[in-house]
């Protein structure tokens, strides 16, 4: 298994010996008590098969439009400040 959190998303891929599931929740509605249970109404993306191709087509997504901006301006010129 595998995940990140990244812009309030949440990406797991979770492997067994003859496939893998993949999905992106909102972080909020990750339950880390149950992360092999992805609830329709809550997965953003979600695909099975194996493991490098569902991890794959995961990381190739791009964020969804309202992920953009996610941190302030003021927040990303700390880290890159304008030359």
């Amino acid at each position: 298994m595998w995940a990140r959190v990244w812009k309030g998303v949440r990406d797991a891929v979770i492997a067994t010996h003859d496939g893998a599931l993949g999905y992106r929740v909102w972080d909020a509605d990750f339950d880390p008590h149950k992360p092999f249970v992805v609830e329709d109404d809550i997965a953003l993306w979600r695909r099975v098969g194996n493991f490098i191709s569902v991890s794959s087509e995961l990381l190739a997504i791009e964020d969804l439009p309202h992920m953009r901006g996610y941190f302030s301006r003021r927040a990303a010129e700390r880290v890159n400040p304008p030359s």
